[in-house]
């Protein structure tokens, strides 16, 4: 009888020690690599220039944000912005082009029309989980030359201190 219990005693350790090790594995997979309960995107930012019959640049960008997240992505106030940068002037043969002249001081936020007389994005725009969205916009160049543009798009997030996170997306213009 002894004998007997020493295997049983044996055989649940074990199989709680199997519990503990796929609970784990599970609790692994669903937060780390799934990112279940939080949200996250992928966030693409593409461009065509299109000539007009002068010397302006037309620059059309589609921004597309695929929710691949569990939970839905709102907008803070700022919404999802973009804000253009052009190259300064700089003349070594070879370098790091680290000086960005902002052509606006501040970042437009292309889904304002959505907000309208609201303040914020809570009730009138939000993306839910496993949903892609696009958005498209139009941008007027004057001059010629090497810019960088600055899309962002600012989720409320209330892990973080200030309740705002964001996804930035860098892409360079050479008209």
């Amino acid at each position: 009888m002894d004998e007997w219990l020493k295997y049983a005693e044996f055989f649940t350790n074990i199989i709680t020690s199997v519990g503990i090790l796929l609970g784990g594995m599970w609790a692994y997979r669903k937060f780390n690599v799934r990112n279940e309960g939080q949200w996250n995107a992928n966030f693409k930012v593409s461009t065509e220039t299109l000539q007009t019959g002068n010397d302006e640049n037309i620059v059309s960008v589609v921004i597309t944000i695929e929710n691949i997240g569990d939970k839905k992505i709102t907008p803070t106030p700022k919404g999802l912005t973009v804000q253009l940068f052009k190259a300064g002037n700089d003349t070594a043969a070879f370098g790091l082009i680290d000086k960005w002249e902002p052509i606006s001081e501040t970042e437009k936020d292309i889904l304002a029309v959505y907000k309208g007389a609201e303040k914020d994005y809570t009730h009138v725009w939000s993306l839910d989980s496993r949903a892609t969205y696009t958005e498209r916009a139009l941008l007027k160049i004057k001059d010629k030359g090497l810019y960088q543009l600055k899309c962002r798009l600012h989720i409320i997030d209330k892990k973080m201190p200030d309740d705002e996170n964001c996804i930035t997306e860098y892409v360079y213009l050479q008209l």
